[in-house]
């Protein structure tokens, strides 16, 4: 039996751990659960130094056994060695998110349009919470992994290090009263990637749907992150959501890449 180290992180999530040497780890695999109704998520990592020797396939039967019936395997490589595992447990594709990608620097962005009364501005602070939630939640009711959130974990997200509120802008009526966002990410240079900016989450509210508020706050949102100097920003979208592609295709928005989720047949 392999001698996994298991180990409880906050709101539920679980690590499995196989440790290397010197306390390094030899890859994990993270189970995230689902909301009520919904699937947990899985997610396998092994390093370089240790693969091709089955660690792989013995962290995916760990984590898909302890996570239940029904758990999303994600492979984001679609490399041979993903897809050796995904044969070897008979696992079935269920969901693909396509990361889409453009330059900041070509081709122009066009000018943000938005219906008469409706005014953009940052978050504030606290005081928003509330709103950001009641949009999210009802712009994301399908959503695994993005709906029902609660306060505490809306504001978890807020905490984490890298979140600028100059970077959260919200589409307000004359009353304040939000009706959608852009929340934008940047993410750091890697040794494989660039500085990159991300469509990290952009809402609607769901009863003013059709009035162009989603393109003019992606188009706010590109422009603030093309004012930070970088060249490149990417999102993530569902396969199956052919008008919020299409919209992104207009905006100059191609497939770099797609993650897909699996399950045991």
């Amino acid at each position: 039996m392999d001698a996994f180290i298991r180990e409880e992180l906050p709101n539920g999530t679980r690590r499995i751990v196989a440790p290397g040497e010197q306390g390094a780890e030899a890859g994990a695999a993270v189970i995230e659960p689902g909301r009520p109704g919904q699937p947990a998520m899985v997610e396998v990592t092994v390093q370089p130094g240790h693969r091709s020797c089955g660690l792989g396939s013995r962290l995916v039967r760990a984590a898909l056994d302890e996570a239940g019936p029904g758990a999303y395997l994600w492979d984001h490589e679609n490399s041979p060695a993903s897809q050796a595992i995904v044969r070897r447990f008979g696992l079935v594709p269920v969901r693909t998110l396509l990361q889409m990608r453009r330059w900041l620097t070509h081709p122009p962005l066009p000018e943000a349009r938005r219906a008469d009364g409706v005014s953009i501005r940052t978050y504030q602070g606290p005081q928003d919470d509330e709103q950001l939630l009641r949009v999210n939640n009802a712009a994301f009711d399908w959503h695994p992994e993005q709906g029902g959130w609660s306060l505490a974990k809306l504001r978890e997200r807020l905490a984490q290090p890298w979140v600028d509120p100059a970077g959260i802008f919200f589409a307000v009526d004359a009353e304040d009263r939000v009706l959608g966002f852009h929340w934008t990410k940047i993410h750091p240079e890697t040794p494989t990637e660039p500085r990159m900016g991300e469509v990290y989450v952009l809402g609607v509210d769901p009863a003013i749907h059709g009035k162009g508020l989603g393109k003019a706050l992606t188009l706010i949102g590109l422009r603030y992150l093309q004012e930070q100097a970088l060249g490149q920003v990417k999102l993530y979208v569902e396969q199956t959501n052919a008008a919020a592609i299409a919209t992104y295709r207009g905006l100059g928005f191609s497939v770099h890449a797609q993650d897909i989720a699996y399950v045991r047949a």
